[in-house]
């Protein structure tokens, strides 16, 4: 039996979950931007609930973003200092990915096109599809850039149909006309579920991917010198 405890703090709210066998264990801020202040005190609640001590933990799973500069700075912060403290290892998954694998788990389908507004214009995007083995697979590599210019494998993305997912989709027509295609449908109101990313970990911890504490480091993309290439 896996326990398993997961911190998202990507977005303007605050979640924690604590997976027990097969027992969920979930709290969300009421408040929007209260990380330091709830962060804490949520993993308190859920450990208490679930009757599950630190000490007792497999693994801690974490949002590494894209997302909020600072919730992504307090949440792998915790996720560190919780997992040096009792010698765990620290699994860290892109909020892009836990978006297709939401989407994936919600919708049945089979090959996600994640599009997440960001700064200035530009948006975040990568392509995943479904893998039985891994939950869901990246297609060449996340990027952030102008959504007139995101690139993608043009090989893997002939194989259709392709769904987009995010907020980033209010530019579809710039989009669809940058892959050469129309996707099958899009869902721009969208919200990761904390689940999802309990799942992929679970997967990744079963597969021995738990990282040391001080490697977990926030997603931000745009700090790759390469997030334009593709693979």
């Amino acid at each position: 039996m896996t326990n398993l405890l997961a911190i998202d703090t990507s977005s303007s709210l605050c979640a924690i979950a604590l997976v027990k066998g097969n027992e969920y264990f979930i709290k969300t801020s009421e408040n929007r931007r209260e990380h330091a202040k709830r962060i804490l005190p949520m993993i308190e609640e859920v450990i208490v609930e679930s009757d599950v001590k630190l000490a007792e933990l497999d693994t801690i799973a974490i949002n590494s973003g894209p997302g909020s500069f600072t919730g992504l700075r307090i949440g792998v912060g915790v996720a560190q200092g919780i997992a040096l403290t009792n010698g765990l290892p620290v699994i860290p998954i892109s909020s892009l990915a836990i978006a297709a694998m939401s989407a994936k788990e919600r919708f049945g389908s089979e090959s996600l096109m994640i599009c997440q507004k960001a700064r200035e214009n530009e948006v975040y995007f990568a392509s995943y599809r479904s893998c039985e083995i891994n939950g869901v697979t990246l297609v060449g590599s996340e990027q952030v850039c102008a959504p007139g210019a995101v690139c993608f494998d043009a090989v893997s993305t002939k194989v259709q149909p392709w769904y987009g997912i995010g907020s980033g989709w209010d530019y579809r027509a710039i989009l669809e006309q940058r892959l050469g295609f129309e996707l099958a449908g899009i869902h721009i109101d969208f919200t990761l579920d904390i689940k999802d990313l309990c799942l992929l970990a679970a997967i990744r911890h079963a597969q021995g991917l738990g990282i040391e504490p001080e490697q977990a480091l926030p997603n931000y993309i745009k700090e790759q010198l390469d997030y334009l290439k593709t693979t």
